[in-house]
């Protein structure tokens, strides 16, 4: 069977904690995955990689998520009515605010 180019799909975007990183997320990868479900990481600012300087915590991170949702949107593959925010301590906080 072909795999569908047009469908949209359910996603998980995946909060990592203040000493995490976007790759806590791997082992969510052989549970979602198979059920037809994407994940999505990404290191908030002040975090891992970023360009940013500091990390507060919940407060600013929450423009991050609004960011990396604008993405999706704009991607066109995800079902935006379908996205799940999992969040880890900071993570966690930052998907509540």
């Amino acid at each position: 069977s072909s795999i569908d180019a047009t469908r949209q799909i359910p996603c998980v975007v995946f909060l990592h904690c203040n000493t995490g990183s976007r790759l806590d997320a791997k082992p969510l990868i052989d549970i979602l995955i198979p059920m037809g479900i994407a994940l999505a990481t990404f290191y908030f600012s002040g975090s891992g990689i970023s360009q940013g300087d500091i990390i507060t915590l919940g407060f600013k991170e929450v423009e991050d998520v609004e960011v990396m949702m604008t993405f999706l949107k704009n991607i066109g593959r995800v079902d935006c009515k379908r996205i799940c925010l999992w969040g880890r301590s900071m993570g966690a906080v930052t998907a509540l605010r």
